[in-house]
């Protein structure tokens, strides 16, 4: 019972939090799918991007758009953690509205441990090789030395 009463907790933290941080926290429904966005966001600021869109709630075809020297992408995220048995999110829905896929994979605390990136084209051309279908299962894997997003894309692993 305390354990469920100190997430239960955690949880009405976080969404106070959400609720003074819509840019940075603000976007998804699922809570681990809202610290994957997070630290996408976190990556391509970093990276000299400005986040300029968060759309407001689930947004069917990209998660952010951000922009970096006259140069405007919208991004769409996917996340893993460690927490997923499986590995595998949902499929990635056929959307021609993301410029840049990132997938994070998350440790037990949230953290990433890897962030696998695909361009559209990169995405096309996996396509056009059938590596993937249109609409693949997001997972793990992905992020492989076999995978899909590290054989068309980049793969980082951090920490």
């Amino acid at each position: 019972m305390q354990a469920v009463l100190a997430y239960g907790e955690a949880r009405k933290q976080f969404r106070r939090e959400q609720e003074s941080l819509p840019i940075l926290l603000m976007g998804n429904d699922n809570k681990v799918g809202v610290c994957g966005e997070f630290w996408a966001k976190k990556y391509y600021v970093e990276r000299g991007y400005e986040i300029v869109e968060v759309p407001r709630s689930n947004n069917e075809g990209y998660d952010f758009t951000c922009a970096k020297e006259g140069r405007v992408i919208r991004v769409s995220v996917k996340v893993v953690s460690r927490e997923s048995k499986t590995g595998r999110q949902l499929r990635l829905k056929k959307s021609d509205e993301w410029d840049e896929l990132v997938m994070i994979l998350l440790n037990e605390e949230l953290v990433p441990y890897c962030f696998g990136l695909v361009s559209r084209s990169q995405f096309s051309q996996a396509v056009c090789d059938r590596a993937i279908g249109e609409a693949p299962f997001m997972n793990r894997s992905a992020c492989n030395p076999g995978g899909w997003i590290n054989r068309y894309g980049k793969v980082e692993k951090v920490g």
